[in-house]
């Protein structure tokens, strides 16, 4: 399953900017993000996978203009009393923390309700065959 979560903001100091955001599922316990800036050529590529007890963990990588990609994990814990680890995925405060490193400045990021609810339905479900 593949959605485009709308309405996904970030914001600056002085600026803000729409990001297309794409959420998908390669797997009943795998689901990716992407997120694309694109005024700021920049990209943020996530990963949450989950193993069979719950226990879940994320991966980021910031795609920036200069083309210096690196990755950063965390291990979430288990995401089963949550229900929602696509929104932990999308959420993550490492991301933030990725995204002001890269554009160097407090940024906040900013995703409706109903675009975390939406998300919240990819993780669990099989992708079509």
């Amino acid at each position: 399953m593949r959605l485009e979560l709308a309405g996904v903001e970030v914001r600056g100091r002085s600026w803000a900017e729409a990001c297309a955001t794409t959420i998908e599922n390669s797997g009943v316990y795998v689901v990716a993000v992407i997120t694309v800036a694109p005024s700021r050529t920049l990209a943020l590529a996530s990963a949450c996978v989950a193993d069979l007890a719950g226990r879940t963990a994320a991966t980021h990588m910031p795609l920036p203009p200069n083309g210096r990609a690196r990755s950063e994990q965390r291990v979430l814990g288990d995401c089963r009393a949550r229900r929602i680890p696509a929104r932990a995925c999308c959420t993550m405060p490492p991301s933030r923390v990725l995204l002001e490193e890269l554009l160097d400045e407090p940024v906040r990021v900013e995703i409706p309700e109903e675009s975390l609810q939406h998300a919240s339905g990819v993780w669990g479900r099989s992708p079509p065959t």
